[in-house]
């Protein structure tokens, strides 16, 4: 990499005269040497420059001067007399190095340089109607485009399936047993291929105590994998004194696996 010697055409003053160096020199050195170091006249470096290069009439170089790294300049009168010694670089320090180009090839960097990386191009889509772009690890290539599965969500009355898996409801009654308690089976539509989790709940329960109000326990569990068992009794002691008076109105819900 080159660069350009500051002004192409400047004119180079005597700090005591503040006149032109006129026939003056400018000699290039190794930078902090006495060890001459070339110029060139064009950016490519192909073409030197005389060493020192010297200053017409006017104080000026008459040639373009490009430098390669660092240098020590020195301006002298016609005599050789020194006026300024100076450090100067091409400018090229610190700043990132572009690797050579490369066909095909688009520029990037590994973090710390510059470099050329392959470009990855979508495959031709010629004859690949209804296909969808993937990788098999190393290139991009079109598959054959995969069907989505009929899903098997369903629902209805009192019936909901998701996957391998549903929920059912429904609503029925324990009888008046004139008792303390009093139970009912239910018979779930589907069944199921294990035994579900099962729920039940009442609104209200139409029984008679002399002395309390009314309250009572609801159990229900799975007897099997179609049917509920579900039990209502008071919880008021004793229970001898507590009637069921009336039917017991109940919603019940059961989830687990069908086939």
């Amino acid at each position: 990499m080159s660069g350009r010697f500051y002004d192409p055409n400047p004119v180079y003053f005597n700090l005591l005269s503040n006149q032109p160096v006129a026939g003056g020199f400018l000699t290039f050195y190794l930078q902090g040497t006495t060890t001459p170091k070339g110029t060139w006249s064009d950016s490519a470096l192909t073409i030197p420059n005389t060493n020192p290069v010297p200053l017409d009439s006017s104080g000026r170089a008459n040639v373009n001067i490009w430098l390669s790294g660092a240098y020590s300049v020195r301006l002298t009168d016609s005599l050789g007399a020194v006026i300024w010694t100076r450090d100067v670089d091409d400018g090229s320090a610190g700043q990132a190095q572009f690797p050579p180009m490369e066909s095909g090839k688009f520029l990037t960097n590994d973090g710390s340089v510059y470099l050329w990386g392959d470009v990855r191009q979508v495959p031709d889509p010629t004859g690949s109607a209804n296909k969808v772009l993937s990788t098999d690890g190393s290139a991009l290539i079109w598959i054959a485009q995969q069907a989505i599965p009929a899903s098997n969500a369903t629902s209805g009355s009192g019936f909901m399936r998701i996957g391998d898996y549903a929920v059912q409801w429904g609503r029925a009654q324990c009888p008046a047993s004139g008792g303390a308690a009093t139970s009912t089976t239910v018979g779930i539509p589907t069944t199921y291929t294990e035994t579900p989790f099962v729920i039940a709940t009442a609104a209200k329960f139409p029984f008679y105590s002399p002395d309390y109000g009314g309250a009572a326990i609801i159990m229900a569990r799975a007897s099997s994998n179609n049917t509920i068992e579900v039990q209502m009794h008071s919880n008021i002691q004793p229970s001898g004194d507590t009637k069921v008076i009336a039917p017991v109105d109940f919603t019940w819900a059961a989830f687990g696996k069908v086939a």
